[in-house]
């Protein structure tokens, strides 16, 4: 806290500043101070009260905040966290450290009960059990009745998903309590007293059991189901199905969809014993399926999942060499395997193979798919679903009674999805099934803006449900609720009216529609505008980045028409919404820190190219924004950023990219341009939309032409190298971890020493589009250090040692052929940092990029640290800050 104390005293001290008249700007204080809506958010199943939260209130805590939908009653309460409703709608309970409260809701009431170790509730259900520990003594307690069942010697407890059962543990035994009666039965007791429990898993219904009890450090697997007087061993090592040299594990365990089968791990017995008086060496062979230095990353020898099925007791190995299990939630009596000789060999794709193995025989199946593809279970089991990018990128289902394939995505790829910015791209790609309808009416699939319903038994065509609505009218429309309360892919009724999110890629707003999914017409609008309430997060539209949101998928009451949305927008800050039909919204929350500072204004651009094409981007102004003023301008770029629009941009230190209300609040304009992409060509993309997007700015009687900067961090940190060597029209530059040497770089391995490293080439080569071999030409073109004579922009490069996402070389590259051609560049590289500034890093990156571009692009004086150096002697005892009024 001093370093950080010392650091915000010392910007203030240090920082050019301009007098600006009205708000002040957003400083360290704002940043640190800075209250935004917390995780924690819930309803009432009754819709009639919701809790949320506020982060940083206090500074560095929080407030839970507990408030009526429908009058002004609220309730403030410090430091509280992890609320949930009781299912009657009478409590709220939350924790405040170790204490658990009860806060009746009628009477504003809190019940405390401290000392607490552990709480735990079900995760779905009807919210009526929580059960809590004080040492070992474990608390059963019905929110409904309010009747508390105490228990001791517990070490652990859970309950199923839906709070139908209660498990407990103790030192000797496992018990089963059936909810609501709650009376323990002893299903398990321990023959040794070293016995543990490692590992369980409940079904769905709460009506089946398995575990592993490890006793002399060997494990067994038990089986229980309501209604059976004690649990039985259903697998040991020496049952049949368990090879010799494999054991039972005890690090996984799961129960499939149907019940019918357990699956567990196997691993091996032992290890082979190193020789005596060995040299450490480590052999590379050109046959290895995976780089030496990944394999001696991953010590732990392999393991191998198997089933065992319920009833028969019969165990089938899953995994034998080189499968994996790819179809996890099983829903009938088949599993998909991948066969993976490959490993990291991307150039031999084709040669991944997959095979369909029964669960009931063992028998395994070759399928008729290579490549990388993802295969979807149906609801019912009878159907296998795939995708195959290598016959017409379409999809087929297995019929898996009748042992019959069939094309169910129809003639053409009117259906599939584009990458709208790669202009010669592969032409179509999957997005992946979206949902399905129950037993196993169809499956959903998206497109680029509308949603398509597929027959799994493939009689009916390929159905545009909603009717080419999107398309027609640039609107992304996606299902908000594609996964279920417990967070797997939804199945729907055939004749239910969804709820769809949609988004305008002209003009980015952002609304709702809702349409029948077993029918092809116009979705009905509910509301659209220019606002964020919940972006699909499925497709590239929208660019992802640290100080965004893509806003949240609205939260229903259980058993009431009301919904809690949350509304945003580049000038509102994110408040809370109550909604009962889409078109009509209450405001339930009012957050609006960035009043009290010189915010921002966001407004969207459209301009041609270089090439002829237009683009799009969002121009940044300050709220104080005069037009008779010259502005400098900062571009700030990575691929796409214009479904930003109506994003708030959560202001915070700079730890890639520039935080934008941080630089606009400061007199600067903020361009932040969409780059269309042609393949291979990845620099002269970026010069083509970014040289274009400045020309145009410079045409605006308030934008300085000759005060124009540049930043990109990553993918865009190359862009940034690439544009300063092609290009002298930036005043400014600063890249933050980008390539330089795209031959260098694709040969280096991504990862720290002593991690996971992995190869670069198939990065780049799907990048490129081609190998280094066979187009060396693209490689060269894409590799700014060849051009560093060309350099005329002052640079600084941000990049870490210990950079596991870029190697920090290729910053060296750079930096040394500039330093050796007498360019302006200084290299910034943070010890405690990766692919990216944290902690006190970001404050002071953050102070040097302010510095640096105040210099050039407002002239203000350069700090010493710009015109003199830091010795490597002074590091960590001299910062440089002070401003050096002698300039360069």
């Amino acid at each position: 806290m001093k370093r950080l104390i010392l650091l915000l005293l010392t910007f203030h001290t240090y920082a050019f500043s301009q007098p600006l008249p009205g708000k002040p700007v957003i400083d360290s204080s704002a940043i640190v101070n800075w209250p935004a809506l917390g995780a924690e958010l819930a309803i009432t199943g009754n819709g009639k009260y919701f809790v949320y939260s506020i982060s940083n209130k206090p500074t560095n805590s929080s407030t839970l905040i507990v408030q009526s939908t429908n009058g002004p009653w609220k309730k403030e309460i410090p430091n509280a966290a992890q609320p949930f409703f009781s299912g009657n709608n009478k409590l709220l309970v939350y924790n405040i450290k170790d204490t658990l409260c009860f806060l009746q809701l009628a009477t504003g009431k809190t019940e405390y009960i401290p000392g607490i170790n552990t709480v735990k509730h079900p995760v779905a259900g009807n919210a009526q059990w929580l059960a809590y520990c004080r040492k070992d003594t474990l608390t059963l307690h019905n929110l409904f009745t309010g009747k508390r069942s105490r228990f001791n010697n517990v070490t652990d407890y859970t309950f199923d998903k839906k709070g139908n059962v209660l498990l407990l543990r103790t030192k000797a035994t496992l018990q089963w309590l059936r909810l609501p009666e709650g009376i323990p039965v002893t299903i398990w007791s321990a023959q040794d007293t070293s016995a543990v429990i490692k590992s369980y898993a409940v079904d769905t219904a709460g009506s089946r059991l398995a575990f592993i009890a490890e006793e002399n450090g060997i494990n067994t697997l038990w089986y229980y189901r309501s209604g059976m007087s004690k649990a039985v061993i259903k697998a040991s090592n020496t049952s049949p199905g368990i090879e010799a040299g494999l054991t039972i594990g005890n690090t996984f365990l799961t129960i499939s969809k149907n019940g019918r089968y357990l699956l567990f791990q196997l691993k091996p017995t032992t290890t082979k014993p190193e020789i005596k008086d060995a040299v450490s060496l480590d052999i590379w062979s050109y046959r290895d399926p995976v780089l030496q230095c990944t394999q001696l990353s991953n010590p732990v020898p392999q393991t191998y999942m198997a089933a065992i099925n319920t009833d028969s007791s019969r165990i089938i190995r899953l995994e034998q060499e080189n499968e994996k299990l790819l179809t996890w939630d099983i829903t009938g009596n088949h599993a998909v395997l991948q066969y993976d000789t490959i490993g990291d060999r991307f150039w031999l794709n084709d040669q991944m193979s997959y095979r369909l193995l029964s669960l009931q025989t063992g028998i395994r199946k070759p399928l008729p798919v290579t490549g990388y593809t993802e295969f979807y279970l149906s609801p019912t089991g009878k159907y296998l679903v795939y995708y195959n990018a290598q016959k017409q990128n379409s999809y087929y289902s297995y019929n898996l009674i009748t042992d019959s394939i069939t094309k169910i995505s129809g003639q053409g790829n009117s259906w599939a999805y584009k990458n709208e910015f790669i202009k010669n791209d592969s032409p179509f790609v999957s997005l992946g099934i979206a949902g399905w309808l129950e037993k196993d009416a169809g499956l959903l699939v998206y497109d680029n803006y509308d949603i398509w319903l597929f027959d799994a038994a493939g009689t009916r065509p390929p159905l545009n449900i909603t009717n080419a609505y999107g398309s027609a009218h640039h609107i992304k429309l996606r299902l908000v609720n594609e996964l279920d309360e417990f967070y797997q892919l939804a199945i729907h009724p055939a004749n239910e009216i969804s709820l769809l999110t949609a988004f305008n890629t002209a003009n980015k707003y952002n609304g709702f529609f809702r349409k029948a999914l077993n029918s092809s017409s116009d979705p009905e609008l509910l509301t659209m505008g220019p606002w964020t309430f919940f972006y699909y997060l499925g497709d590239k539209q929208v660019q992802a980045d640290h100080a965004y949101s893509f806003g949240m998928p609205p939260l229903k009451a259980k058993n009431a028409g009301a919904w809690i949305i949350k509304r945003q927008s580049a000038t509102q800050a994110p408040n809370y919404l109550l909604t009962k039909d889409f078109k009509h919204y209450r405001q339930l929350t009012n957050l609006q820190p960035q009043n009290n500072y010189n915010w921002l204004t966001a407004e969207l651009l459209t301009w041609q190219q270089l090439d002829g094409t237009t683009s799009q981007g969002i121009l940044y102004k300050p709220e104080n924004f005069d037009p008779h003023k010259k502005y400098p301008v900062l571009f700030n770029y990575y691929e796409q950023m214009s479904g930003r629009l109506y994003q708030y941009p959560i202001p915070d230190f700079t730890r890639n990219n520039i935080n934008i209300p941080w630089f606009v609040s400061r007199g600067y304009l903020v361009f932040t341009p969409d780059i269309y992409y042609t393949k291979g060509h990845p620099g002269q993309s970026t010069y083509n939309t970014l040289v274009s997007a400045a020309l145009h700015l410079a045409e605006m009687p308030f934008v300085n032409a000759k005060r124009m900067g540049i930043n990109g961090h990553s993918t865009a940190g190359f862009e940034t190298n690439y544009l300063v060597t092609h290009t002298g029209i930036f005043a400014a530059a600063i890249e933050g971890a980008g390539t330089s040497n795209w031959i260098s770089s694709a040969l280096q391995l991504s990862g720290p020493q002593g991690t996971a490293q992995i190869s670069r080439l198939g990065l780049y080569e799907s990048i490129l589009g081609a190998s280094l071999w066979e187009r060396p030409d693209l490689y060269l073109e894409n590799s700014p250090v060849l051009q560093a004579d060309k350099v005329t922009t002052p640079l600084i490069i941000f990049h870490s040692k210990i950079d596991t996402a870029v190697p920090w070389e290729q910053a060296v590259e750079l930096f040394i052929s500039l330093r050796r051609l007498n360019k302006p560049v200084w290299m910034l590289q943070y010890d405690n940092s990766n692919h990216g500034a944290w902690g006190n890093d970001c404050m002071d990156f953050t102070i040097r990029i302010t510095q640096f571009l105040d210099h050039y692009l407002k002239g203000a004086p350069p700090p010493v640290w710009m015109t003199r150096g830091i010795p490597a002697k002074l590091k960590g005892i001299e910062t440089g800050y002070r401003l050096d009024t002698r300039g360069n």
